[in-house]
């Protein structure tokens, strides 16, 4: 039987895993000297944003082997495509191209300080970037349909 402290202690191994996601993310886009291919880019941008490789193809009209080959650097897409991969993932096509990932620099600091909360604290900052990432999700859905 599934108690409620439980389903809280789920929850907040769930809540957990977002956020090192997302500051795993972050900390690989701004280590010096790390520079990503083309298409460890557009994962990069893609996964920020939560998309699947579905999500993406539906937004710029290709199939998912597109993005597929195109993060795996087995293909690299056409200018036009490329052009419109930076538009829909709402960055510039020399973000997409250089290599070099552009965050925020408030972005950051707002992780390190969530290491210098309490534990409930960090929590409580957790469940709220779960909540966050879940309405994107939503709507990123409700966009789709």
């Amino acid at each position: 039987m599934i108690t409620n402290a439980n389903k809280y202690a789920k929850m907040d191994n769930m809540v957990n895993f977002n956020l090192c996601s997302v500051q795993r993310l972050l900390v690989k886009s701004t280590q010096i000297g790390v520079v990503m291919s083309t298409g460890e880019q557009i994962m990069h941008y893609r996964k920020l944003k939560g998309w699947t490789q579905t999500d993406l193809a539906t937004k710029i009209g290709v199939k998912p082997s597109n993005i597929s080959r195109w993060e795996n650097d087995k293909v690299r897409p056409h200018s036009d495509t490329l052009q419109a991969i930076a538009e829909a993932l709402g960055v510039t096509l020399d973000e997409l191209a250089s290599g070099s990932a552009s965050v925020d620099p408030s972005s950051m600091q707002v992780l390190g300080a969530i290491e210098k909360l309490d534990e409930e604290d960090k929590r409580l900052v957790k469940r709220i970037v779960d909540a966050l990432l879940t309405k994107k999700r939503v709507q990123a859905a409700l966009e789709v349909g």
